[in-house]
């Protein structure tokens, strides 16, 4: 999800105006604002999409070592592959 970091003089009516979002989506997949009423400059707002303002929020979780096991992966193999993958 595209995200907009506050500027000095942004409002909410102008972020949503510039993305063509509807206030009460973004409202929605901004809900870790206390308010939006009152942005400072710095506070990280999530643009959803201006088709259907529909968002997904990922929250990581580990597998368990068994899940892990049935699918044929070793947790030490997750943790090699994760490594290459950032560039550790």
């Amino acid at each position: 999800m595209p995200k907009h970091v506050v500027r000095p003089g942004d409002t909410i009516k102008v972020i949503a105006k510039k993305y063509k979002v509807s206030l009460e989506n973004i409202s929605n997949a901004n809900r870790h604002l206390e308010s939006l009423d009152q942005l400072q400059s710095g506070d990280v707002i999530f643009i959803p999409d201006a088709s259907d303002g529909t968002f997904c929020e990922i929250v990581p979780q580990t597998l368990r070592p068994q899940l892990l096991t049935m699918i044929g992966i070793s947790p030490r193999q997750i943790q090699e592959h994760y490594k290459l993958y950032l560039g550790i």
